[in-house]
Formats: C-alpha cells, structure tokens, sequence
C-alpha cells in the first residue's frame, strides 16, 4: 500500500514539473515574429501582445529588429499598412547600418482615430533593407467607452435609490 501511494506521488511531482517546464518554454521574453534566410529578424519586444487603445488615443509598443547573419545590414527603412486614419509613427524611422550578430529596439506610436469603432484591428509592419523584407503584423484592440451609456447608469442608480427611499418613507411604522 505505501509503494502504490508513493508511486503516485512520484507520478505527481514528475506531472508538475512537466507542467511547470512547458509554461516556462512557452512563455519567452520575447517572441519572433519573422525569421528569414537572410539573417533580418523582427521581433515583440517583451508585453507586445496587449494593445488596447481608445479612440483618439495613442498606444506606444516597441520591437527589435536583429541581424543575425554574418554581415551587415544596410539602409533599414520602417513603412506600415494600416487600417484608414490610423497613424503609425517609428523612431527612429530607418537605420542606416545594422551589425551582424546586433539588434535595435524600435519604438512605434499608434494612435487610433477619434471615431474608429469598438474591435480589432490589424496593422502591418514593414522593414526593407539592402538584403530584403521583413513583415510583422501588430494587433490593437480599441475599447470604446461610450459616455451616453455611463450617464444611462448613473441615472438608473439614482432612480433605484430613489424608489427605496420613497417605498421605506412610505411605508416605515412612525
């Protein structure tokens, strides 16, 4: 009976660290967005993933772009695609020359138009250099909150207060 129960355990304990050893090999500092044969990386830097933005506003994200080949990499210019009056900014906006083996992170403001609905939109990163193009997409939430809807609250708590207050005068013994 003891060989059955620390069996079991044994099972358990070597359940737990396969668990524990896959959440660690699936959540990376950073993540790679495109690998190509030419040795051109772009990459999330760290917290990528979670883009919300509210209408008007602006988001600031960063990224990296790497050079893993043997070479240099020369004349690195930043575009984007975007979805109709969403600004896409990047500082710095080209590199003129990146080391093989080297990275620079890139800081890219998004900013949403003032009527843009509630959903999610796509914008589409775009690195050319001497050697080729790299693309990576980055995905922003917009959560719009409507003021109409707050003041509809409001108004329905005060009249929820309201009401109690009134039946409990009403109908209190004096």
């Amino acid at each position: 009976m003891r060989e059955d129960i620390s069996n079991i355990t044994i099972k358990v304990c070597y359940f737990l660290l396969a668990i524990a050893g896959l959440i660690l090999l699936l959540s990376p500092s950073y993540t790679t967005a495109q690998e190509g044969k030419d040795g051109l990386i772009l990459r999330y830097v760290y917290g990528g993933y979670n883009n919300i933005v509210e209408p008007g506003e602006s988001k600031t994200l960063y990224i990296e772009i790497a050079n893993s080949d043997n070479s240099p990499t020369t004349d690195i210019q930043f575009t984007s695609e975007a979805p109709n009056a969403w600004i896409v900014e990047f500082s710095p906006q080209s590199i003129n020359t990146l080391n093989a083996g080297s990275y620079q992170t890139i800081e890219i403001i998004v900013t949403a138009p003032q009527n843009v609905p509630k959903g999610d939109y796509s914008i589409t990163v775009i690195a050319h250099s001497n050697i080729g193009t790299r693309v990576m997409n980055l995905y922003m939430w917009v959560e719009k909150e409507s003021g109409l809807w707050i003041w509809i609250g409001v108004m329905l708590g005060v009249l929820v207060i309201a009401a109690f207050i009134i039946i409990f005068k009403r109908f209190s013994r004096d």
